[in-house]
C-alpha cells in the first residue's frame, strides 16, 4: 500500500520546512479545513498497565467524529445526534473539555424519497447557540447535496452516512436538506 501511495505522490510532492508548510497553507485556506473519521474498533497494541491502568480498551462501536474550528463531535452508529459536542466557543472549565451538558435531540419531521430527489426536515431545539451536527446513517451515495439553508458543512461517506453541520440558535432550529441523484 506505501508503495503505491508513493507512486501516487512522486512529482507531485515537494520538499519544504515547516514554516514553509504552514505560510503555504495559510495562504491557501483562509481558515483551518475540517477533518472526518470513520472507525470501527480499531485494533490497538495492549495497553501498559504500568500506566494507562484506567484506560478503557474496547471493543469500540462504530464513530464517525468531526473536528472544525468551531467543535469537535463524537456520533456512534445509529444514533442521529452526537453523543459529545465540544463547543470551543465554551468558557474553559477544568475536565469539562468545552463539553456541552445538554445535547438536544433531533425530531424528524419528513423524509421524503422520490424517483431521483430525497427530501429530509428535522427540527432541533437548542438550549442556547451551539455548533450542531446530524449523523444520518446509511447509504446516501446515490445523491449529493444540493440544497440546505444554514448548512456549515455537508459530507457524504459512502455507504456509511450523511454528515450535517449547523450553527444553532437558543430555540427551535428548522432543517430542510435537499438531495438530488447524481
Amino acid at each position: 500500500m506505501l508503495e503505491e501511495f508513493v507512486k501516487y505522490i512522486k512529482g507531485k510532492a515537494r520538499m519544504m520546512t515547516l514554516p514553509e508548510a504552514a505560510r503555504l497553507y495559510n495562504n491557501t485556506h483562509k481558515a483551518t479545513l475540517s477533518s472526518h473519521m470513520l472507525w470501527h474498533n480499531a485494533d490497538t497494541k495492549p495497553h501498559n498497565t504500568d500506566y494507562a491502568w484506567n484506560l478503557a480498551v474496547g471493543p469500540w462501536p462504530k464513530t464517525f467524529l468531526h473536528y472544525d474550528r468551531g467543535a469537535q463531535m463524537m456520533f456512534v452508529e445509529g444514533k442521529v445526534e452526537p453523543v459529545c459536542i465540544r463547543n470551543y466557543a465554551r468558557p474553559w472549565k477544568a475536565g469539562e473539555y468545552f463539553a456541552e451538558p445538554d445535547i438536544p435531540r433531533a425530531r424528524l419531521i419528513r423524509n421524503t424519497q422520490h424517483a431521483w430527489s430525497r427530501e429530509i426536515e428535522l427540527e432541533v431545539t437548542a438550549p442556547r447557540p451551539m455548533p450542531y451536527g446530524l449523523a444520518l446513517w446509511g447509504d446516501y451515495s446515490l445523491y449529493h447535496i444540493e440544497h440546505a439553508p444554514g448548512l456549515v458543512e455537508g459530507k457524504i461517506l459512502s455507504p456509511e452516512l450523511l454528515f450535517l453541520r449547523y450553527d444553532f440558535t437558543e430555540g427551535a432550529n428548522g432543517i430542510k436538506v435537499f438531495l438530488e441523484g447524481k
